[in-house]
Order: C-alpha cells, then structure tokens, then sequence
C-alpha cells in the first residue's frame, strides 16, 4: 500500500506481493487442515481407548467364567454382560466427529457398525490431508481393517490384525451360554 498501490506501479514488485499472498492463504488452508486432523485424531484416540477398555471388561468377565458354570442364573448373567459389552463395541466403532462417522472410511454419513449382523458398512477408504504442498498425512482408521480383520494388499495401507472382533464376541456369547443353553 505504500510503494505499490496497483500492478503499473512495480510489476515485478506486485508479482512478488501475489506470490506471497497466495503462499499466506495457502498455509492458512494447511493450518485449518492440520486443525481438522488433530480434532478427528482425538476423536478416534477416545473411540480406541474405549474400545480397549470393554475388550479389557469382557476379558475380565470371561476370566471369572472360564471353568464353565452349570448355575444357570450365572450364565445369563454373563451372557447379558457380553452383549452389552458387544453392543457399546459397535456404539465406540459408530463414534462421531460432527456428522461424519470416523470409522466409516470415506463413507461418513451413515453408521459403520450393524450389531444385529456384524456388517460393516464403511470402505477400506483411509482419510488423508495435504499437510504442506504435495504432502498428505493419513488421519483415519477404517472399520474393516479395525473391527473386522479385513486385511489390504502388501506396501498398501496398514493392517490392524486378522481377528473379526464383533464375530469373535458372537462366538464368545454362544460359548458363554444363558439362562437356557449350557456353558461350552
């Protein structure tokens, strides 16, 4: 505003205040990217703890269990325990940032999780952002590859082991027995 007031006054002078102006609302753009990311690590930092805590719960309800029960009352006791603790799995798994579904890949409208039949209805898409110029970061995990044990070709993204957690806990369920149906 002092020595050049329009692009006449210093061509080259003006070429140079552009540039600058362009990398300014460039690193602002990366700013509020990394500001996103940050949140929607946080998020699914919360969503993982909580998913460790109920494995942890269910681990310790199992334990008590193990010998198998013939007292009947006890069984359904554990047996309500676990699908509740299923129930909160899929819940953590179906977590929100805004309306945007963390684990659901780059199908973010709608739940991931169904606990009835253990579907997921995410993609294996894993959410990344530009950092700096040309530079992205990966910022999501996916549901399959977390929950479900769906594992991605070699040199692609990360796997999270082999395991189908939700089926793993139908097994585990059926294992336990109920009011009805004895231990095995």
């Amino acid at each position: 505003g002092q020595k050049v007031n329009r692009p006449s006054d210093d061509p080259i002078s003006s070429g140079i205040l552009m540039d600058l102006g362009n990398r300014l609302k460039s690193i602002d753009q990366f700013s509020s990217s990394i500001t996103k990311a940050d949140s929607l690590v946080k998020f699914t930092d919360t969503a993982l703890t909580g998913i460790t805590d109920i494995l942890s719960q269910a681990q310790k309800l199992v334990g008590t269990i193990n010998t198998g029960s013939t007292d009947p009352t006890m069984r359904q006791s554990a047996h309500d325990q676990l699908v509740d603790l299923k129930k909160q799995i899929v819940d953590m798994a179906n977590t929100q940032m805004g309306d945007q579904y963390i684990f659901g890949g780059a199908i973010s409208d709608t739940p991931p999780f169904n606990s009835a039949n253990n579907t997921y209805a995410g993609d294996s898409t894993q959410l990344t952002i530009e950092i700096a110029q040309r530079t992205t970061q990966a910022v999501s995990l996916t549901g399959d590859r977390l929950l479900k044990g769906t594992s991605t070709p070699a040199d692609s993204l990360p796997n999270h082991g082999s395991t189908d957690i939700l089926q793993t806990f139908d097994n585990l369920i059926a294992a336990v027995g109920d009011m009805t149906t004895p231990s095995n």
